[in-house]
């Protein structure tokens, strides 16, 4: 159930040539550093709309723009069997050292003593850039998604009739269709647009 939400835009930067130099200045954020990525406002102010962080349960997404993902139907089941498998599944499709990846799996369908998987790899650099950079804001994630994943958590959750109750200051929290249609989420940013489509 979503209890509370908020939304906060984050300012598009100037162009390169239009930047000031840097210097150290204290943001919102309480961090006094040049290094603060450009979201570290956008979160404090995030974070104040809604009350504070809620305690350790923070989930974060990365970008599908870093990650690769690879779907794979496997002849078994079983949570211990795909995680042993997955490395040697995606090895021969990918044009990196499967040892500078870090991987992952979705599990999509399982029938007929098969699973359909969704694979996702991402490089441990990409992946402690991208923790470094919330080290500037007051967020420690429990769990790292994949951002096309999250939305469909994020419609399982808005489609429920529990999401009735949940108000905040600008009214009630947004309710999803709920019907067999097919129906999609479009994510429009500022340098990607994501598209999920449902279907049932």
């Amino acid at each position: 159930q979503v209890v509370r939400w908020a939304h906060y835009p984050i300012p598009r930067r100037k162009p390169q040539s239009q930047e000031e130099p840097d210097t150290s200045r204290e943001s919102e954020s309480g961090i006094e550093s040049a290094d603060a990525p450009p979201y570290a406002d956008a979160v404090a102010e995030f974070l104040e709309q809604v009350g504070g962080a809620p305690g350790d349960n923070i989930v974060v997404a990365m970008p599908g723009t870093d990650v690769l993902t690879r779907v794979l139907t496997l002849p078994f089941t079983g949570a211990k069997k795909i995680r042993q498998v997955l490395g040697f599944e995606v090895e021969g499709d990918i044009p990196f050292d499967i040892g500078d990846l870090v991987l992952d799996y979705q599990l999509l369908a399982s029938e007929g003593g098969q699973s359909r998987v969704l694979a996702t790899l991402v490089g441990r650099d990409s992946l402690a850039a991208y923790l470094d950079s919330l080290a500037h804001t007051s967020l420690n994630p429990r769990i790292v998604a994949l951002d096309s994943l999250s939305y469909v958590d994020l419609v399982r959750i808005l489609a429920s009739p529990e999401n009735s109750n949940g108000r905040n200051a600008r009214g009630t929290v947004p309710q999803m269709p709920v019907d067999n249609g097919a129906f999609a989420v479009l994510d429009l940013g500022a340098t990607k647009t994501g598209v999920c489509v449902f279907q049932g």
